[in-house]
């Protein structure tokens, strides 16, 4: 009997502790550096706009984000439909995307997904802006 009781302890100690060691993922805080909310950005810089997105978790790491970026009022005009796998805190998203095709004011809706699993089923933090073409 005492062969097996220590074998037992030993791996009851050895799973609670790899539980306390995994401390779960944290809130998530998500900022958009650029285009900021309701930011009107010229015609002649449609070609090269800057979508660039923080996320921080604290106390962890995330497991993947979302970033969607749409024309408003257009569900079928999706420019931007991105899952990325990281586990990095911070992580920074960044790329450029051309939106002269669009007329003077369309207004674009972008949301930024924070998610505790790979699938991005579990939403941790989300978050959206819009921004504005102008002349």
């Amino acid at each position: 009997m005492r062969r097996y009781l220590l074998p037992a302890i030993a791996f009851g100690i050895m799973t609670m502790s790899a539980c306390e060691d995994d401390p779960g993922h944290g809130d998530a805080t998500i900022s958009f550096l650029h285009p900021t909310d309701n930011e009107q950005i010229p015609m002649a810089q449609a070609n090269n706009v800057n979508i660039h997105v923080r996320f921080e978790w604290d106390g962890s790491s995330g497991e993947a984000v979302a970033i969607r970026l749409v024309a408003e009022n257009q569900t079928n005009d999706v420019i931007l439909d991105l899952d990325v796998d990281q586990h990095d805190s911070p992580y920074e998203f960044e790329q450029s995307v051309n939106l002269s095709s669009y007329p003077v004011g369309t207004e674009f809706h972008l949301t930024a997904s924070a998610c505790a699993d790979h699938d991005c089923n579990e939403i941790q933090q989300e978050a959206s802006i819009h921004f504005t073409l102008v002349e």
